[in-house]
């Protein structure tokens, strides 16, 4: 459960698709009793809703999937989908559009416990060129190709020594 729960919050803040983690979750919801499965359920809204005060993420991402996982856990007999859950997928955030970015997070590595080891949290805006005509709200997807290579790489590891 606790691996599951870890990729659905990876997935949810990273502005990824909910796609990326269904199938798992559908899995774990026909296998598991309705006890584990309201623990799941509990953890995840604690986590995701708790986690978008301090760092919100992109409303249209965070509606979209927040949506799509009140859905799949409908679609689980017997379970109750939270309250919270519901307010949270149909939340207008910021109706006025006042914040004109929201924050994307990258994780980066595992501990032995399967934590993220880091957790880079950007400002970030969906637009390639935001209202004011600056640019620079967005991170290059070059950059973290070049960030798991040089996970990877054990030349990357020298780079810097001289």
């Amino acid at each position: 459960m606790e691996e599951l729960a870890r990729a659905v919050k990876r997935t949810y803040f990273a502005w990824e698709p909910f796609s990326t983690v269904e199938e798992g979750l559908r899995e774990f919801l026909e296998r598991q009793e309705e006890e584990e499965c309201l623990t799941l359920q509990a953890k995840l809204v604690r986590e995701l809703l708790d986690g978008s005060r301090r760092f919100p993420v992109h409303p249209d991402c965070g509606r979209r999937f927040l949506r799509r996982l009140a859905v799949t856990l409908e679609r689980r007999d017997g379970l109750e989908v939270s309250e919270e859950l519901y307010k949270a997928s149909l939340a207008a955030d910021d109706p006025q559009g006042r914040q004109r970015f929201f924050y994307k997070s990258y994780f980066i590595g595992d501990d032995d416990d399967g934590d993220s080891a880091c957790c880079v949290s950007l400002a970030e805006s969906r637009e390639l060129v935001s209202v004011g005509g600056a640019t620079g709200l967005r991170t290059w997807e070059a950059a973290t190709a070049f960030l798991a290579w040089a996970r990877s790489s054990k030349a990357a590891k020298t780079l810097g020594r001289g």
